[in-house]
């Protein structure tokens, strides 16, 4: 089985207000059926670098290009099929 991953580093902690934007777009994607919204580092406390599997390459490339909106932007989002 493949899975399609977003794979998040920020190389930094986020803003209150970039966490609260992540989670406003983990909700909406999971409503739209494009994620889970699980986050491989859930369990981690502080943690802000993510693996989120996704439905489509799409939707995955849609996150990825969110993120990079974020001032500085991610040191790294990489969108793979694993």
């Amino acid at each position: 089985m493949t899975f399609i991953i977003t794979n998040l580093s920020m190389g930094r902690q986020l803003t209150e207000d970039e966490k609260s934007s992540m989670t406003e777009q983990i909700n909406a994607a999971v409503v739209a059926g494009k994620t889970s919204g699980t986050r491989a580092t859930d369990d981690i406390p502080d943690m802000t670098d993510q693996i989120i599997v996704w439905t489509t390459t799409d939707a995955a490339n849609a996150y990825a290009e969110f993120l990079n909106t974020f001032v500085p932007a991610p040191e790294s989002v990489t969108v793979q099929t694993v």
